[in-house]
């Protein structure tokens, strides 16, 4: 009896073939997605030095341990990136050292309920916490793309000390602000799909003052990379405070950092979101306060670190990548010298 003579029969034998391969495919595409969501874990590194910045985009504080907690490390009673410099003039705009790189000298320091900003010049300015919560003045500060969060005013005397610390007297009104996470903010934010080819974890971050995610890592094999490139053209290496992270992580493996999903260090335990795009701010001598004149390195990342082509350099253009953003996951104390652990992905975006 001939197919063609039974068209039904056709139909069904079509049908459970289409059938058949579409449950291969969804438990093809089920298996690989358990095993990326449960890759083992595996040891990376070290925790080579450890960063905290407490005033956004001022002088970091190394460490030789950071508490993370849900809206960034802690040591002591420093925050990370708890503090904002803004332009009252201006809409309480925020201030970085992209435009006035000589922040980056700005130092400080703090005991309970005291926070002191120290300047290169020696002057000092102690800010009542307790007063500055007591005190309630609420500003609206807007960071970038234009999204705001409310701050506390930390008064008139450090706001007149950085205004004439940065020479912006009769253009700039400068404010010092205070987060707090009882206030409201539009700046917490979700994971996006199109930050990575790979899968992208599905997780929420909630953030002070920092540009994106409360952590950021680099490992020493990426920057030993990045100062090879710069001898070869002549120009002089960079440190690892040019690119600001929480954690500098100790690994021969060039741009390991890259391949990584969840990872453990000590007691705390973080999922890598998102690559971390690179400004101007790189070309900030943190030692000197100046911009290098030939902007390095910033013009070699773009020679050699921009995103790869597609939906992700759609997504970050002309804005290199070197280190990793991370949310927390579990809370804990990272110290220096703590391996890191990691689950790798199948390929670096």
């Amino acid at each position: 009896m001939s197919l063609v003579q039974h068209p039904q029969k056709i139909g069904v034998i079509a049908g459970l073939g289409a059938a058949g391969v579409a449950t291969a495919y969804f438990v093809n595409k089920y298996v690989k997605s358990r095993r990326y969501w449960n890759a083992e874990y595996v040891d990376v590194g070290r925790v080579d030095r450890a960063f905290i910045y407490p005033i956004k985009s001022c002088k970091p504080v190394e460490t030789s341990y950071l508490d993370c907690a849900e809206r960034g490390p802690r040591n002591g009673w420093l925050t990370d990136r708890e503090y904002l410099v803004v332009d009252e003039a201006n809409e309480h705009m925020f201030l970085t050292a992209r435009t006035y790189p000589k922040m980056v000298l700005i130092d400080c320091e703090a005991e309970a309920n005291k926070f002191v900003v120290k300047f290169p010049d020696g002057k000092r300015v102690e800010i009542d916490v307790a007063e500055v919560v007591k005190r309630n003045d609420v500003r609206r500060a807007a960071l970038h793309g234009g999204k705001k969060t409310d701050g506390l005013d930390c008064g008139d005397e450090i706001g007149e000390a950085l205004t004439q610390y940065l020479q912006v007297e009769g253009k700039r009104r400068l404010r010092l602000l205070k987060f707090d996470p009882k206030l409201w903010t539009e700046r917490d934010f979700h994971t996006d799909p199109s930050w990575w080819h790979n899968p992208v974890p599905n997780v929420q971050d909630h953030i002070n003052y920092s540009d994106m995610n409360a952590f950021m890592a680099i490992s020493t094999g990426s920057l030993e990379v990045m100062n090879q490139k710069l001898a070869e053209i002549g120009s002089e290496e960079v440190e690892i405070r040019n690119f600001r992270p929480n954690f500098f992580i100790n690994s021969n493996v060039p741009f390991a950092e890259d391949y990584w999903l969840n990872v453990r260090i000590g007691d705390a335990e973080f999922v890598c979101v998102r690559p971390c795009t690179r400004c101007i701010l790189t070309t900030v001598n943190p030692t000197t306060g100046e911009k290098h004149p030939k902007m390095q390195p910033l013009k070699l990342l773009r020679e050699f670190r921009l995103a790869p082509e597609g939906q992700l350099r759609k997504a970050f253009d002309m804005s290199p990548i070197f280190g990793v953003f991370m949310v927390l996951v579990r809370p804990g104390r990272v110290r220096v010298g703590d391996t890191v652990y990691a689950q790798i992905k199948p390929t670096a975006f």
